[in-house]
């Protein structure tokens, strides 16, 4: 009886954390604190070397470093600054992205046609993330990135539009002194 409430608890954390089973929550845990190790003994190895990863980011900023920090993952800019124009909510995302053109080009710079070709290939971009094992969004701990991350986590949260595996969400930030991991939006839902 004891074993079978223990086994319960494990089971029931584990789902809590998004994973499936206790087993897998202990795999996580392990590469966590190899990795850790890794980085504390000067020796980390690309955190996405043995798979395919998508890192997106609100500006091309970090893109650099990751490349530096032996990332190997793609790499893809979601500039759309949603602190600015109307964010509304509409029947198909071709609609969403005329809104949002509509307004990024009101004063024709840029062009209409440039802007609705690049937004294009954003929302291609995060459509294409399903086809990866694992994305992660890098924002930063101030109001603007809180906004923008909104974005990806609103598309994210159809389970048809995620990847199988993962999405991990990574603050860059300097009251951390450097990288907060938040963790991994997995869901058993």
């Amino acid at each position: 009886m004891l074993n079978s409430q223990f086994s319960n608890a494990q089971h029931s954390i584990a789902k809590q954390y998004g994973f499936k089973n206790w087993a897998q929550l202990k795999i996580h845990i392990e590469q966590s604190r190899i990795a850790r190790k890794a980085v504390a003994q000067g020796e980390p190895s690309a955190l996405d070397e043995n798979q395919r990863t998508l890192h997106a980011r609100f500006g091309n900023d970090i893109q650099h470093a990751l490349i530096v920090a032996r990332f190997v993952g793609d790499f893809l800019n979601i500039p759309d600054p949603y602190v600015h124009g109307a964010v509304p909510e509409t029947a198909t995302p071709e609609e969403f992205i005329r809104v949002r053109v509509k307004y990024l080009s009101s004063d024709n710079n840029p062009a209409y046609e440039q802007v609705l070709q690049y937004l294009t290939q954003v929302f291609n971009g995060l459509e294409a993330a399903r086809d990866y094992d694992a994305v992660y969004l890098w924002f930063e701990h101030d109001s603007h990135d809180q906004l923008m991350i909104a974005s990806p986590l609103d598309f994210f949260s159809d389970p048809k539009k995620r990847p199988d595996t993962s999405t991990m969400i990574v603050s860059i930030s300097n009251t951390t002194n450097g990288l907060l991991y938040l963790g991994d939006t997995r869901s058993g839902n």
